[in-house]
């Protein structure tokens, strides 16, 4: 791309031309179609447009362009993307300002490749990023029924996650595309055909473009999107779906505090980029709502999958009226938390400063930023300066988040530095949970309460054959009718109550759809598991009074969790303690006056 004498003469007289015109916009000359503008030399591009900022990113488009692949291989010129320049000159129009939405990008990588039926030279290292390159051809389903990166709606959108000048993909993209959101392969994203048969919760938050369509309608657009016959797929979570631009950093969407439509309306803390997470982690149902029932002569209430707000805020069903046992700050509509993961990415209203925990190893300390729990945990805080310079991680893996938030590799934000290998640590805290969770599963059962998480359903005179609790097969337990009737089921003794009985199975289903239940909020669920197991074994509620841990004891003295491949032994004094101590957790007298609700 040498630059002769009479290039250099023109350049400067085409960027005074720049300076005072501009580069004018598309269009076509004495009947010459835009695809048939004749090119000039690439050099006046280059040096016209040495200056010119992205007014995206802020970022020098030459300057990105020189350091892309398609400048690399010189396969791929300025004038490639926007079409020839001869009508150009610093002043008039070129015949594709916008190379992404007139199509550019997908007539060029959709072109077929020799020897792959896909047409996908990507293939290889990012399976299902259009499946066959773009998902616009893709008109019927395959047998590899899967989920996309992008679909049909981003045929001209590429610049919704690509840069335009450099679109090569960055870290985040390669962490994301590991992580829960860019799994092709993930039930969430293939399980139905979203986008044509689901309205409401179901389209907004399994189909990207209706979540998309969901929080720019302010939270209210759940309507089936997809044209009648469209076979394509949707994609996962995208960049597009948080992001409104390339410009990554500085376009995340911002939303308001967000009330989950519930039967009995809960709105959320107002956490800044962590409300994006709230539309989609809240659950579709809550433990108010259960209580709020009219009648309890159908089937159980169930939140639905991965609810983890709303275990981790707080609202599950509550067995007392003053629902102060179950005092996480948040659901008593505090700002702040009182409790340390509760407090982290949260600015503190008594300081005015964003939560710091203190690193015990060096003494020095770590902010966590302002943009609520879920991004502080799951992404990392980028703004981080001085000694922890942490980066977004979008594996969404806490792991990762945790070990750029330390100087050392042990501890989390400046917390955990005596608990080792975090990821041991965690492991063990996960088996501790699984096992309390076997313990309540065990009590449902012993009255009649058999829980399938999977298929969302409740069965009641299920034949048992083995030690309870039995595990049912992909398809249900095999036997046993549906409850719905909820006073045929729960405790004989004391005084049953119907709305009791599907509260303890809706607490069960919540917190086995919860991951992450053994980080997210451990005093709040053990105390709720107390509560579950000490109604169903006596029909009352005294936080005075213990739990009998005898019958779950004697089918299982030596219970042990296995996770990630190592079996992890769990004593039943630790449960009978971790239970025991969450039953009496901030109790009044009051809280008690009148038991039930």
């Amino acid at each position: 791309m040498q630059i002769n004498k009479l290039s250099m003469m023109l350049l400067g007289a085409l960027s005074c031309a720049v300076l005072l015109n501009g580069c004018g916009a598309s269009s076509k000359e004495a009947g010459v179609l835009p695809s048939d503008v004749p090119k000039v030399d690439e050099a006046f591009c280059l040096g016209c447009h040495s200056t010119w900022i992205d007014k995206v990113d802020g970022t020098s488009i030459v300057q990105a362009y020189l350091a892309s692949k398609h400048f690399a291989t010189g396969e791929v010129g300025c004038q490639d993307c926007h079409g020839g320049g001869s009508q150009h000159n610093g002043v008039g129009p070129m015949p594709f300002p916008s190379p992404d939405s007139a199509g550019i990008c997908y007539a060029c990588h959709n072109q077929p490749i020799p020897g792959n039926a896909f047409k996908d030279p990507f293939l290889s290292f990012a399976p299902g990023h259009f499946f066959n390159y773009t998902a616009a051809n893709n008109s019927s389903p395959t047998t590899t029924k899967q989920a996309e990166y992008v679909s049909k709606n981003y045929t001209n959108a590429c610049t919704s996650c690509h840069k335009p000048h450099n679109p090569a993909p960055g870290v985040e993209h390669f962490d994301w595309a590991g992580s829960g959101h860019g799994d092709v392969q993930a039930e969430a994203a293939r399980h139905y055909d979203f986008k044509n048969v689901f309205a409401g919760c179901a389209v907004r938050c399994h189909t990207a473009t209706g979540y998309i369509n969901y929080v720019t309608s302010s939270d209210t657009n759940t309507a089936i999107w997809a044209a009648s016959g469209d076979k394509t797929r949707e994609p996962v979570t995208t960049c597009k779906s948080c992001h409104s631009s390339y410009n990554f950093k500085g376009s995340v969407r911002q939303l308001k505090a967000f009330t989950a439509p519930y039967t009995v309306p809960v709105t959320y803390p107002d956490h800044n980029a962590s409300n994006l997470c709230m539309r989609c982690h809240t659950g579709t149902t809550s433990g108010a709502s259960v209580a709020a029932l009219s009648s309890y002569s159908a089937a159980g209430q169930t939140s639905h999958h991965a609810p983890a707000a709303q275990v981790f805020y707080g609202f599950a069903f509550h067995f007392y009226t003053s629902h102060v046992k179950y005092n996480t700050g948040y659901n008593r509509g505090k700002s702040f938390g009182n409790w340390n993961h509760g407090r982290l990415g949260v600015t503190n209203p008594a300081t005015g400063s964003n939560f710091i925990a203190t690193e015990g190893a060096v003494g020095t300390a770590t902010d966590s930023g302002s943009n609520g729990p879920c991004v502080a945990c799951h992404y990392g805080n980028a703004s981080a300066v001085g000694a922890f310079p942490n980066r977004s991680s979008h594996t969404l893996d806490p792991f990762v988040t945790a070990k750029s938030t330390t100087l050392t590799n042990v501890g989390c934000y400046g917390c955990h530095g005596g608990d080792g290998n975090l990821s041991v640590h965690a492991d063990n805290e996960k088996a501790k949970f699984a096992t309390y969770m076997d313990f309540v599963n065990f009590t449902l059962q012993q009255n009649n309460i058999f829980a399938d998480v999977n298929n969302r359903t409740f069965s009641r005179d299920v034949t048992v054959s083995g030690t309870l609790p039995v595990t049912p097969a992909s398809t249900g337990f095999g036997s046993g009718t549906q409850i719905k009737s909820w006073n045929r089921v729960g405790p004989v003794s004391g005084t049953p109550s119907a709305k009791f009985n599907m509260g303890a199975a809706y607490n069960y289903y919540l917190f086995a759809s919860d991951a992450g239940l053994h980080v997210h909020n451990r005093g709040y669920v053990r105390t709720v598991m107390f509560d579950i197991v000490q109604y169903l074994q006596t029909g009352t509620l005294n936080p005075n009074v213990g739990i009998s841990f005898t019958a779950y004891s004697t089918a299982h003295p030596n219970p042990s969790v296995t996770v990630n491949g190592v079996a992890y032994p769990v004593s039943i004094s630790s449960v009978k303690s971790a239970l025991q101590s969450g039953g009496k957790r901030r109790v009044p007298s009051v809280d008690n006056v009148n038991g039930f609700y």
